[in-house]
């Protein structure tokens, strides 16, 4: 809003990465609860006469009273400020506003969220990060006098306002309301059973022990452990050279290598299988370690990260799994090991959670784009896109629910519609159906794949007529070319070209400003199109709940999911609310049968 009196707001604060103390190894919430906590700098910068750079309880923060705050990275800068003010270090201002993200701002605009590269490829600047990589373990109370990192901060501060200032108003009011909601969600975070998750570390860690047992190199000849990691690629090729075998080229969780591997050669050589089971369980250990890690006793909640924008097409991404981190965007769909993670969040004392899911919204979007009256039909009586398709292509009975009652079909169903809407190949879609559980021959997932192709050729008409304008925006060098969604959004593709790759000639271009340059074509900005838009339905439907409720009662968004928390009393209303508002916060996606399935429980569920 032109209105509005920006200031930009930077903290500096001691971190050391050998010590395991960095953002790197564990959340905002964490870092600014350690007691090794310093934010030992802050620069102030407006365009009137703020611009101040120092220690935070030396500057007057009445003079931002009635200022609407900036910052890059606001979800990090604004835990330190409040830090700072529960600890008395510094007065409240009493600002105006919302902070504002630049980072979000950035990501908005089809850029990475970094500074350095928000300021190259919006600005035109070129950032430095030399003084902060250079503070790594140093005293906050040298730094803070230290003049390069005096003028690196105050630096950062000023690109951080010159962002705010050229391009927030690009930035759509519903999308900054998102930004601002989403950090509200994280950092409220959801509640926890600690027991449980006491309970499901005390299950696990023996299992992680009975493991590493298998493993020989995890050991010394005195039983003590060795120097050598129980996943160590060099361990492993020496071990197997050893046993007169050959040894995966990688030990990466999702490599095809590795796990045919173990096919081979887990049942003969109880080290594989060891180093299977580990690596799995070991993941599971440590991510319920972190739940207890990151917890706030004084609230029973698990405060999380959660980025805006994560994924190119706007979709919120999770803050990982690395270091002492918990993504909540990749919880388990079941329970593993005897421990299952998503009941160990739970409604608050007094409260419900409702679990709202769009049903199949891609599948029925992707319908409804291409104009398939004919398929979009049982949508509108209520049955599934995936009940439909198992009808239409002979695989059940007109009426059968197989969802109930035929468990390995409906995910086989789900796993062709959902794997085969945008020019997925039979290799691909062989890789795509095995995360569903579902085993091909790459024989039997070309005949899926040309069978759908068949059944659905407005679609594939759909990926063609995306091709055709992408090879004209290439052939002309076009700086850049453009997707306009329903909503209203574009999605943008920077510097489109015909490059030889796989001895052909294929599409390559940025999806994000200083990103990688990829290979495009029709499949992919149809799928893009498709996720982008229905984030658009989710981000529409979130907006209307704050709007309408006049609170933000939203514990976790998960893709096409809302879950809040509500008062008990309220939760059957709230919840018929929570359909209604969700399947009609769209106007631009007028006629989308869209419809919901809504749980009301005491503990998270899928």
């Amino acid at each position: 809003m032109p209105t509005e009196h920006l200031v930009a707001i930077d903290f500096e604060t001691f971190y050391d990465k050998a010590a395991g103390y960095s953002l790197t190894s564990m959340s905002a919430f964490a870092y600014v609860h350690d007691p090794r906590f310093d934010a030992y700098l802050v620069s102030v910068f407006d365009d009137d006469d703020i611009a101040y750079v120092g220690r935070p309880e030396e500057f007057d923060w009445s003079k931002l009273d009635g200022m609407t705050p900036c910052a890059h990275n606001a979800a990090f800068d604004l835990q330190v400020y409040d830090r700072l003010v529960e600890l008395k270090v510094i007065a409240p201002a009493a600002f105006a506003g919302e902070w504002v993200c630049t980072a979000d701002l950035a990501a908005y605009l089809g850029c990475r969220r970094d500074l350095k590269a928000a300021a190259k490829h919006l600005l035109g600047v070129d950032v430095s990060k030399a003084a902060r990589a250079a503070a790594d373990g140093k005293s906050g109370d040298l730094l803070a006098i230290d003049d390069e990192m005096q003028e690196y901060a105050l630096g950062d501060a000023e690109h951080c306002l010159r962002l705010a200032q050229k391009f927030l108003d690009k930035w759509p009011a519903d999308e900054r309301r998102v930004s601002e909601l989403g950090r509200q969600t994280a950092r409220r975070g959801f509640a926890l059973d600690i027991g449980a998750v006491e309970a499901g570390i005390a299950v696990l860690a023996p299992q992680v022990d009975e493991a590493l047992k298998g493993i020989p190199w995890a050991w010394n000849e005195d039983g003590t452990r060795s120097a050598d990691k129980p996943l160590s690629h060099d361990a492993l090729e020496a071990h197997c050279a050893a046993e007169g075998i050959p040894h995966p080229a990688s030990l990466a969780k999702d490599s095809e290598d590795f796990q045919k591997w173990l096919d081979i050669y887990s049942d003969r050589y109880p080290f594989a299988e060891a180093m299977g089971r580990y690596r799995s369980v070991n993941t599971l250990h440590s991510r319920v370690c972190n739940l207890k890690f990151g917890y706030d006793p004084a609230t029973r909640r698990f405060p999380y990260e959660k980025k805006y924008f994560g994924a190119g097409t706007g979709r919120w991404s999770g803050g990982g799994d690395s270091g002492m981190k918990f993504n909540m965007e990749n919880m388990p769909r079941k329970g593993m090991y005897g421990v299952d993670v998503r009941p160990m969040f739970v409604a608050a004392p007094g409260c419900k959670l409702i679990v709202a899911d769009y049903a199949q919204v891609e599948a029925r979007y992707l319908l409804w784009l291409v104009g398939d009256e004919e398929k979009l039909g049982p949508c509108r009586l209520g049955a599934s896109v995936y009940q439909a398709y198992a009808e239409r292509v002979g695989d059940c009975k007109p009426g059968e629910d197989i969802k109930h009652t035929n468990d390995h079909l409906y995910k086989f169903e789900k796993a062709r519609v959902l794997g085969l809407g945008y020019f997925s190949g039979a290799a691909k879609f062989q890789k795509f159906a095995a995360g569903y559980g579902i085993k091909l021959t790459l024989d039997e997932a070309l005949v899926e794949v040309q069978r759908y192709r068949g059944l659905n050729p407005k679609i594939v008409a759909h990926w063609y007529q995306h091709h055709d304008w992408l090879l004209f925006s290439a052939r002309r060098k076009d700086d850049t070319h453009q997707v306009e969604l329903r909503s209203g959004r574009l999605l943008t593709y920077t510097r489109p070209r015909l490059v030889p790759s796989r001895g052909r000639m294929e599409v390559k271009a940025y999806k994000l400003l200083g990103g990688p340059y990829v290979n495009i074509h029709g499949g992919v900005l149809t799928e893009n199109e498709v996720q982008a838009s229905c984030r658009d339905i989710l981000k529409d439907a979130w907006v209307a709940l704050d709007r309408e409720w006049k609170f933000n009662p939203v514990v976790l968004t998960v893709h096409d999911e809302i879950v809040a928390e509500v008062a008990e009393d309220e939760a059957v209303d709230r919840a018929k609310d929570m359909h209604r508002i969700m399947v009609g916060s769209s106007p631009w996606a007028e006629g989308l049968p869209l419809d919901t399935e809504v749980i009301i429980c005491d503990r998270y569920t899928k």
